[in-house]
């Protein structure tokens, strides 16, 4: 009968889909994939830390690594690319004990774009990249060793994954920063003759947990 088989092939279709649709939510339970990447816009604000260290042998040999801070708001779709506003700090002290306890502190802000790698898995790797400005200052400096404080233009850049759980949000990431301008350190040629700052190069590893809103 031509309305029993349409009734059957409907019945069948929607078995088919039925199927289709536990078979997305049971990869999106085991952690594979999302069903659907959201495409609107998502304010999220995270706050965290880790540790920061010089790259050049000079300020190595000068400062010790210590530990960063930082608070981000961030916007933009899991599809698409990110916009982060960053504030971040930093505290190092002084291998030179014949500084007193001094310590070099960090205060700074950043745009950043992020690119999200994966969109549609729940573990998102991404690649940021942006421009800021820092200023560094020495705390004790009573010799006047330095030439503090001293403010220069940060170029930030790395890498790293996230994931959200609910409305929270974790984040761990390898940054490097190119510090152009640094005059802090006072740099001499082999003749003895001054050319500038030391280089003031940095890497960083944080994790930073937040909310999305």
């Amino acid at each position: 009968m031509p309305g029993l088989r349409v009734l059957l092939s409907a019945i069948v279709g929607l078995s088919l889909i039925g199927t289709a649709s536990a078979d997305e939510r049971s990869r999106a339970r085991e952690g594979h994939v999302l069903p659907a990447p959201d495409p609107t816009a998502q304010p999220v604000v995270t706050a965290g830390g880790g540790v920061d260290g010089f790259i050049g042998t000079a300020l190595r040999g000068l400062v010790g690594p210590g530990p960063s801070w930082n608070v981000r708001a961030a916007m933009g779709s899991r599809e698409d690319v990110r916009i982060e506003l960053v504030y971040a700090g930093t505290s190092q002290s002084f291998k030179d004990a014949e500084m007193g306890g001094a310590r070099l502190v960090g205060h700074g802000v950043h745009a950043l774009l992020r690119a999200n790698v994966a969109p549609s898995y729940l573990t998102e790797p991404f690649f940021f990249a942006g421009a800021g400005w820092t200023r560094f200052s020495v705390s004790g400096d009573a010799e006047g060793r330095f030439r503090s404080p001293d403010h220069m233009l940060e170029i930030p850049f790395g890498f790293g994954v996230s994931r959200q759980l609910g409305r929270l949000v974790l984040d761990v990431r390898a940054s490097f920063s190119i510090m152009t301008g640094a005059d802090l350190v006072p740099a001499t040629q082999a003749d003895g003759t001054a050319r500038g700052g030391e280089s003031m190069h940095r890497a960083g590893l944080r994790a930073n947990l937040g909310i999305a809103l």
